[in-house]
């Protein structure tokens, strides 16, 4: 009960401060977006990109993404599950927003530059551990992300929504880790339900920037299971 009441305390707060930073016609309604002044205040979060973190950027969330944000965890979830559905949610919409200011809107799910790709690629350059190539419709390997990048920048995020009181289900976790195969090493962020003690991995790694992440029970995650239909558990 505390836990509810504290989380509808967060809700309200975050929200009035968003409010009285919009210049009066520009407050949300139900049928107009916010105007948002450019004196509001604004979030930054630091992500990593182009394999094994080797580049960094911020990305800035002004008052109108983090309403939009926001909105995603109304009404409060009356499950873990559908907190976890809101979660997924809430990671696609950060990808598009720091894809419109980042190279990694050029990511595409799991590694298509890498020697098992599929036709395998004419050319390869050297890394510190893999060989990989730009992917067949690219350049260069800019913006391109890799588990490494992804369980980083999911991580941080969830860090994000966790501190501000949008989880009433879960608890972030550091990085999940995982070994199917003797070179297949991954990595995946990792939430907690508070109430179970179940763990679930969030996977945005196997599809492109922008797409809802793959929650999966982190046992069967893990063990490299079929993924669940639904996209979540």
């Amino acid at each position: 009960m505390m836990n509810l009441l504290s989380y509808h305390l967060t809700i309200f707060i975050l929200f009035a401060s968003l409010f009285l930073a919009l210049p009066a016609e520009g407050r949300v309604t139900s049928r107009e977006e916010a105007r948002i002044s450019p004196s509001a205040n604004t979030y930054t979060i630091a992500i990593c990109h182009n394999l094994d973190c080797k580049a960094q950027s911020t990305v800035t969330l002004a008052p109108k993404q983090l309403l939009n944000i926001l909105r995603l965890f109304q009404p409060i979830a009356e499950t873990p599950r559908i907190e976890r559905r809101q979660i997924r949610d809430a990671v696609a919409l950060f990808e598009r927003i720091a894809g419109k200011q980042t190279s990694i809107h050029r990511d595409r799910g799991r590694n298509p530059n890498s020697i098992t790709a599929s036709p395998r690629p004419r050319s390869q350059v050297r890394t510190d551990s893999l060989f990989l190539v730009p992917p067949r419709n690219y350049g260069n390997i800019e913006g391109q992300m890799d588990c490494v990048d992804e369980s980083w920048n999911t991580t941080r995020f969830l860090e994000f929504l966790e501190q501000r009181g949008l989880l009433t289900w879960h608890h972030v976790l550091g990085a999940a880790f995982r070994t199917p195969g003797l070179f297949e090493p991954h990595w995946a962020a990792q939430v907690e339900e508070t109430v179970s003690g179940e763990r679930f991995a969030i996977d945005s790694w196997i599809l492109d920037n922008g797409k809802p992440p793959y929650v999966q029970r982190l046992k069967a995650w893990r063990g490299d299971l079929p993924l669940p239909v639904e996209g979540f558990e």
